[in-house]
């Protein structure tokens, strides 16, 4: 531990690279490969750079493979999902000298690729009108990572990454599109419920509505249900999105449904989160539940669809 700590001195007062050899620390002891992966973690947790290792050791790779991804050293944990023998659809990425096409733009998005997508649709701004770039260039990624997320064939990071570029291209194509072209499917006003503090699979949710055309009114996390009932009046609201990841703030799911009827809110109430089931949402009367943030926006667009008929 005295070697954890001294690592994590060394990255905060000096800022140099640490490389560190491992199997010093267990010595004279049985199963060393445990001793060894289990010291790996600990020191990349603290920042260590490299390691002499034996690169045989399938316990040794796997940590190393698992506390990069943890430790956010393996962007979109590529890396981890190869080694992990899950080989997924999603293409592989778009070289930088690409010609820009549509085609190149969806690809561009499907793999989270930011870094080209201003260049590329400025380029596809000579030839085609902005919304048919909308229409037939970001769009149509989203719901092909969609897709593949709900069947197994990619996961988590990918539809995160997915999502982060499909919105950088949506805010630089706002620029390009009239105030009178711009328009919404509807309005989500969403928030974690009241004594929870947890927004990561919120915050999919919340970028996953806005890039398939929702006007999102994120409330953030531990919000009051007065706040949800607020907002949706202002804002006109057809839906409320709620989340909670915990047993114990779960019922304030109801609590907020109970105050959408008594303040007679047109509006529906979907609801997801880690404990979230499809029994207790019917349980507390939502319209909706969404298992997960793909599945939460086919469900708002259906619903909307329905109001338009």
């Amino acid at each position: 531990m005295e070697t954890v700590r001294a690592i994590s001195l060394v990255k905060e007062e000096l800022g140099t690279a640490t490389t560190l050899g491992l199997s010093n620390v267990s010595h004279g002891l049985p199963q060393r490969s445990w001793l060894n992966a289990s010291f790996l973690a600990l020191t990349i947790g603290a920042g260590l750079d490299s390691a002499i290792a034996n690169p045989l050791d399938n316990r040794i790779k796997e940590t190393f493979l698992s506390t990069a991804l943890l430790t956010g050293r393996d962007l979109g944990a590529r890396n981890y999902l190869s080694q992990a023998g899950k080989v997924t659809t999603v293409s592989e990425t778009v070289k930088s000298t690409a010609e820009s096409t549509l085609a190149v733009l969806r690809l561009c998005i499907l793999n989270g690729q930011q870094e080209a997508i201003g260049r590329h649709l400025t380029h596809l701004l000579t030839s085609y009108e902005p919304m048919t770039i909308i229409n037939q260039g970001i769009i149509p990624p989203l719901e092909e990572i969609g897709d593949k997320f709900a069947c197994g064939e990619a996961y988590l990071p990918q539809l995160m990454l997915a999502g982060d570029a499909a919105k950088t291209a949506f805010e630089f194509m706002k620029k390009q599109l009239p105030s009178s072209e711009i328009t919404s499917k509807g309005t989500v006003v969403i928030g974690t419920v009241q004594g929870d503090i947890h927004d990561i699979g919120k915050n999919i949710v919340s970028a996953l509505l806005e890039n398939h055309g929702f006007r999102v009114i994120d409330l953030g996390k531990n919000v009051p249900a007065a706040d949800f009932i607020r907002t949706a009046q202002e804002e006109k609201a057809e839906i409320i999105a709620l989340s909670a990841l915990m047993t114990t703030t779960a019922p304030g799911m109801a609590e907020v449904i109970t105050a959408v009827h008594q303040a007679g809110l047109p509006g529906k109430v979907l609801v997801g989160g880690a404990v979230v089931t499809p029994e207790f949402a019917k349980q507390i009367g939502a319209d909706g539940y969404g298992k997960d943030a793909v599945e939460a926006v086919r469900i708002a667009e259906s619903w909307l669809q329905e109001v338009q008929k």
